[in-house]
């Protein structure tokens, strides 16, 4: 996971730290994987909540239950 992290380019490279500490921090004994080309979060027994995937112009952050998130995040997906 800290390679592809740090392989990440230029502003993205900083997005990613964050997201990787704010997940750490948040979720103890989370699991991590890179797979598809994209960092995976999860919890052992309960799968994957998280991923996230570079494009040119930005990070785009997956939450694979998102409409279980408390508060919803607001406006629309698309």
């Amino acid at each position: 996971m800290q390679a592809y992290i740090a392989a990440m380019p230029g502003w993205k490279r900083d997005v990613g730290r964050r997201l990787d500490d704010i997940v750490q921090r948040t979720v103890p004994g989370v699991s991590k994987a890179v797979k598809w080309n994209s960092p995976l979060y999860g919890i052992e027994g309960d799968g994957w909540f998280l991923s996230f995937h570079c494009f040119t112009r930005y990070v785009k952050v997956a939450f694979f239950r998102g409409a279980s998130l408390d508060p919803l995040p607001p406006g629309t997906s698309k």
